[in-house]
Order: structure tokens, then C-alpha cells, then sequence
């Protein structure tokens, strides 16, 4: 997709204090961020220059731009403007964050780095449509550091995220409930991109594709050293479906990919994982989670990913290992094409080994590669027992792959036909853009050799 023409509007300048406050000219730039979100229309652009932002209070945009009108706000070229939100002290837990797009259209959040909130970092809410957070750092949030609620055609790219839902920043309630939400949420989100993200050091999960969200891919984001699941696809509210995971690594997190349904009368449909990479996991790389009601999941692929390493013994949870099947609340389920090594207790496990049962749900396990074959050990556990599986033309023999401690996934033998990395390439596969009308993103940065 070719960059989009946009109309030329105004340019705002925001300068950090001290300072006389000006007219919002690069000579004399307004001092007050709050000032120039204020004055600006669709089509400006409001650029604020290197500092760090001592804020009073939550940054609200509303403005409703079009196509070819977005309203921007950025950092100046090669300067990093600090929002520190930490002195914005609220009595109880707002729905907010530190900048927050409500109810807006045609926004861009543009190299902004957001510190400290007692709230999420940047927050989208109330029917946004089309809002755009591009290459921002956000770090040290109470509730997720990027969210989105209940709003259509969003993309989250280029981001960096650490310290989301971190409970050193409660202000309110009980200490001994969790934080809220997670470190990137999709929640409720009609068409969106989620991609080319670092999210690490975290005390939750990592990017959770939520309740009734819909039509969206998550791909080429790193997912990394956190206390629950690297990524999560979770219906609550409804239905959530027609969504894909590509091309991603998650490394070092309690599961790398969990598969729910959590809410009542809720369903998830169709939702695909492929040429991911999930290794040192501290529970299945893969699990298709019977938390909540453990309501139904159909038309789930799950195929050429690589994984390794996943689960170690004596989790709690049980056996533990690559690819866990253990939610019987499926059907119309496809397992192929994945190299799997070095599986704590299994490569591939679920919640029978009976072929007549898998088959009256439609779940074909087929064309696998493992390293070798595993005897699950008998772990206690709360999800019910692991029967290990490994289906339809299974293949079986020790890999070799370039050089894990670097990331490089990558079998030496480039003939071999299973796993993220395709045949012959060296690399994760590339993704479309998945939403029109966005300016054109190219990563400024390296997150991750595979990449």
C-alpha cells in the first residue's frame, strides 16, 4: 500500500516548561500539551519537541478527522518527548489513560513515549474509528499499556511495552487483586493490526485479542519475559472470531499462546495460528485454556509453527509441554505442518486419545514433525488428564537448527517441510496490511533475527 496523500493542515509546536507559553509557532511553542490538543483540528499536526512532560492530568482527544484529515500527534523527528504521568493521582480507578482517544476518528499517535500512569498509556474507547499508535514506548502502567475498547479499524504497530499492570502503581482497592487487563488488549475491536511490537517485562499477560473482537491479524510482535501467556485470543460478551497469528515469537512467558473461552454465552470462531515461534515457555507453548466457562472454539488451525522447549515438570498446572489440546469444547480443529522439540511432557497432547471422539468433533491432528516420541508423565492437575497424540503420518528424528541461543529457529536441513520458518528462507513469512486507508508502516527497527 502506497502512502496516503494528506491534506495540509496546521502545525502545532509544544515545547516542554519551563518557558513562556507562546502561540504554538516553532519559535514560540505552546508550553501546555492540554492547550494544543485543544486548538488542534483534523488535519493538523501537533509535534511536540524532546523533554520530559510533568502532566496534571489525562491527555482526552475526541476530534473526529476523515480520510486525508487525520489528526496527528508526534514527536519531532529524532527527539523523544517523555509524558510522565505519575503526579495524575486519582481517588478511584479511572477509564482513561495517559493519552486516551474517545469516541474520535482518524488519530495518530506518532513516537510518543507515555511513563508512569495510574491508568492504561494510551487508551482508545467509546466507537473510536480509524486511530493509529505508531512506534511509541510506554512503560510502568496500573492497566494495560496500550488498549482498545469497543471501536473499529485500529492499528497498533512499532510499539514497545514493559511494565504494563505492574501493582507498585495502585493508587485504589484491594492490593491483593491483580491489575487489570493486560499489557497490549484488543477488546471488542472490529478490524485491526496488531504488529511489529515488543511487549516484555510485564507482570500479566502479553496481547490479548478480546471479547467480541473481530476481522484482525497480530503479527511480527515479540513477546517476551512475562508472568502469564505471551498471547492470548479470549471470548467474552458474544462471539469473537475471524482472527490470525503470524509470524510471531513468544519466548519466556508462562504459555506462549492461549486459545479461551472465558465469558458466558460466549463462542470463538475461526482463528488461525501460523509460522509462529513459541520456545522456553514455562507451561505449553499451545494450550487451549479451560479457564471461565470454558465455552466452545470451531474452525481453530494451528499450523507450520515451531516449538520448543515448552513446559517444564512440576508446573501447576500438570503436564505441560508443546502443543496441549485439553479443552474438549471444540470442534472443527486442524494440527499440522508443526516441528515440535523438546516438549517437557508431550509434543502434542488433549483431552482424549480415543480416534472415535476426536473424530466426532472434527479434531485432525496430521503431518507433525517431532523430535522424538514421549510418554506423558501423571502430573496432578486441575484441567483433567493429558492423553498424548500423535495423529495422522507423524514424522519422527532429531533436529538441528542454526543457532537457538540467538533466536534462529531455522532447521539446518532446508528441506525440511515443517515449522515457522518455510523451506529454503530464513526468515518469518510477511504479512499484508490488514486495514486500507492507513498511512504506510515500514518497522523502524530490528525486534528480532527472525523478523
Amino acid at each position: 500500500m502506497g502512502a496516503l496523500t494528506m491534506a495540509a493542515g496546521r502545525t502545532l509546536w509544544v515545547a516542554p516548561p519551563p518557558g513562556p507559553d507562546g502561540d504554538g509557532s516553532r519559535e514560540r511553542p505552546f508550553r501546555s500539551v492540554h492547550r494544543a490538543v485543544a486548538e488542534a483540528k483534523p488535519g493538523d499536526e501537533v509535534v511536540f519537541l524532546g523533554g520530559r512532560y510533568a502532566m496534571d492530568d489525562w491527555v482526552v482527544v475526541t476530534q473526529r478527522g476523515e480520510p486525508g484529515h487525520w489528526l496527528v500527534l508526534k514527536a519531532e523527528k529524532g527527539q523523544a518527548p517523555v509524558f510522565d504521568f505519575s503526579a495524575v493521582r486519582p481517588a478511584r480507578q479511572p477509564w482513561t489513560g495517559g493519552f486516551h482517544a474517545k469516541g474520535a476518528a482518524y488519530v495518530r499517535f506518532l513516537g510518543l513515549q507515555v511513563e508512569n500512569s495510574h491508568a492504561c498509556g494510551f487508551l482508545i474507547s467509546d466507537g473510536c474509528e480509524a486511530i493509529d499508535v505508531v512506534d511509541c514506548r510506554v512503560r510502568m502502567t496500573f492497566m494495560p499499556g496500550i488498549g482498545a475498547w469497543n471501536s473499529s479499524r485500529v492499528r497498533i504497530v512499532g510499539n514497545d511495552v514493559s511494565r504494563a499492570n505492574d501493582p507498585s502503581m495502585r493508587l485504589w482497592g484491594n492490593p491483593e487483586h491483580e491489575c487489570p487487563h493486560e499489557a497490549i488488549s484488543v477488546a471488542g475491536i472490529k478490524g485491526f493490526e496488531v504488529a511489529w511490537n515488543r511487549v516484555h517485562d510485564s507482570v500479566k499477560e502479553g496481547i490479548d485479542v478480546k471479547e467480541v473482537s473481530a476481522h484482525g491479524v497480530v503479527h511480527h510482535n515479540l513477546v517476551e519475559d512475562l508472568h502469564r501467556q505471551a498471547y492470548y485470543a479470549d471470548a467474552w460478551f458474544g462471539l469473537l472470531e475471524d482472527v490470525e497469528f503470524v509470524s510471531n515469537v513468544g519466548r519466556r512467558c508462562e504459555w506462549g499462546l492461549v486459545i479461551s473461552v472465558e465469558g458466558r454465552d460466549s463462542e470463538l470462531r475461526n482463528v488461525r495460528v501460523r509460522h509462529n515461534v513459541f520456545h522456553d515457555n514455562r507451561a505449553s507453548g499451545i494450550f487451549f485454556g479451560r479457564w471461565g466457562t470454558d465455552g466452545p472454539r470451531s474452525g481453530i488451525r494451528i499450523e507450520a509453527n515451531t516449538l520448543a522447549r515448552n513446559g517444564r515438570r512440576g508446573h501447576w498446572a500438570g503436564a505441560t509441554g508443546n502443543i496441549d489440546l485439553r479443552s474438549p469444547n471444540v470442534r472443527d480443529v486442524v494440527v499440522e505442518r508443526n516441528l515440535l522439540v523438546g516438549g517437557s511432557g508431550f509434543q502434542i497432547a488433549a483431552f482424549s486419545a480415543d480416534p472415535a471422539e476426536l473424530a466426532s468433533k472434527s479434531v485432525v491432528v496430521r503431518g507433525n514433525r517431532m523430535d522424538r516420541r514421549m510418554a506423558c508423565p501423571l502430573e496432578e492437575n486441575p484441567y483433567g488428564p493429558a492423553h498424548v497424540l500423535y495423529g495422522q503420518s507423524p514424522q519422527f528424528g532429531a533436529v538441528e537448527f542454526e543457532d537457538p541461543s540467538r533466536g534462529l529457529w531455522i532447521p539446518k536441513d532446508r528441506g525440511l517441510e515443517f515449522g515457522a520458518v518455510p523451506s529454503r528462507s530464513r526468515t518469518l513469512p510477511p504479512v499484508s496490511p490488514a486495514l486500507e486507508g492507513f498511512p504506510e508502516y515500514r518497522p523502524s527497527r530490528k525486534l528480532h533475527p527472525l523478523f
